[in-house]
């Protein structure tokens, strides 16, 4: 039995990891996403091509440093790696700061990828390392509901500052961020380890039979995961409002219950989900979503479409945390649980980026509603594959 003060001291790590998740989206909302629009293009006046092309860097960043993280994850002292990680965040937006040019700001995109790549590669570790298999699923919920809301927060801070006159002040609240963000990283990075039972067995041939098995598996369902979700985002605008004709007002109003869903399924698929039953849950969930896209994709009235999304919401915010659990869970079953994570963490980049091509290229030459489809195949693959090696792989 875990004495009282390990058990608080693993809470405490918890929720260090947990804020450490609120400061990462919440720089990544308002540097990444916000402010590469609004102020390359009205401050600097720069192409209205860079706000792409910083996008771009970022993306690719990503990709390359999550091997390396997950490297450096496993075979730095976890203080140190956190450390790092800070130190890129802070130099990526020192850069943006003081090199006041279009350029100047893509370039600080290269380090700020790099440290929160391998930040997020960190906050996947203190949660698998200080949680149960039970307490996996409720801790990755919590993660997605507070990193959510670091990603409003971020999004809101960046429209407030776009309208102040000094156009510098949202670097600074970035700055802050990261500072105030650097002690909870570092303590809940302290004494990261793979857990016992692998490092007595790291030795064999358990690795190759077992844990490589489940890492394949975890990492094609990652894939078009990330295909399928990256896709929503390009075909449920244009089929809203081109397709149904609606206005963008009515469009969010419609979507208001698909989102409160969400955040219910999220919510509950933490509190319910089970070792060992995971790729189950989260391939019924997949499915559920496959045939909400394929009823929508070929509907004409605006009513049927909310229902349609409602079912597609449960399945969004049900398997977001179950996929993060699962991520974690076959970390934990290798002696180098950060290579795995920075394996996995590739994968979801690649499926991030290949979405929305996949999904515009359907648009393109066959018309929204076969973008709706394609995306709805791609939640249909991942979930057969999640429940056709569910029996095998036991997550």
């Amino acid at each position: 039995m875990q004495s009282t003060s390990q058990q608080s001291g693993r809470r405490g790590a918890v929720w260090n990891a947990l804020w450490s998740a609120f400061g990462l989206d919440l720089l990544t909302g308002m540097i990444v996403f916000a402010f590469s629009n609004s102020y390359l293009v009205q401050v600097l006046h720069a192409p209205p091509s860079y706000p792409a092309f910083a996008l771009g860097v970022w993306g690719v960043v990503k990709l390359l440093a999550s091997p390396v993280g997950g490297w450096a994850a496993d075979h730095m002292r976890g203080s140190f790696a956190a450390s790092l990680a800070i130190a890129l965040n802070a130099v990526g937006i020192l850069v943006m700061l003081l090199i006041e040019t279009g350029a100047g700001y893509i370039a600080g995109m290269a380090p700020l990828a790099a440290g929160t790549t391998l930040a997020w590669l960190l906050v996947f570790r203190a949660l698998g390392e200080h949680t149960d298999e039970s307490g996996r699923a409720e801790a990755s919920a919590r993660m997605t509901i507070i990193a959510s809301a670091g990603l409003a927060v971020g999004l809101a801070i960046a429209a407030y500052v776009s309208e102040q006159a000094e156009r510098h002040a949202g670097f600074w609240v970035a700055l802050g961020v990261t500072a105030a963000m650097a002690l909870p990283l570092v303590r809940a990075s302290v004494g990261l380890q793979a857990p016992e039972h692998v490092r007595r067995e790291a030795s064999g041939g358990w690795r190759t039979i077992v844990s490589g098995r489940a890492e394949a598996v975890v990492g094609l369902v990652t894939l078009v995961h990330f295909i399928a979700f990256a896709g929503i985002v390009v075909v449920l605008g244009p089929f809203a409002l081109e397709e149904l004709g609606l206005r963008l007002s009515q469009a969010l109003v419609l979507g208001l219950p698909a989102g409160v869903a969400a955040a219910i399924a999220l919510w509950l698929a933490g509190q319910r989900s089970k070792h060992g039953q995971r790729l189950w849950e989260v391939g019924v969930l997949y499915l559920l979503g496959a045939g909400a896209m394929v009823v929508a994709a070929g509907l004409t009235q605006a009513w049927p479409f909310a229902i349609a999304m409602i079912l597609l919401g449960i399945s969004v915010g049900g398997s977001s945390p179950l996929l993060a659990a699962l991520r974690i869970d076959v970390s934990l079953t290798d002696s180098r649980p950060g290579a795995v994570l920075g394996r996995l963490s590739f994968a979801d980049g690649v499926g991030a980026a290949l979405g929305p091509f996949f999904a515009g290229f359907a648009i393109q030459f066959a018309g929204i509603r076969m973008g709706m489809m394609a995306v709805g195949i791609a939640f249909a693959l991942t979930g057969v594959l999640a429940l056709a090696y569910a029996r095998s792989v036991r997550l």
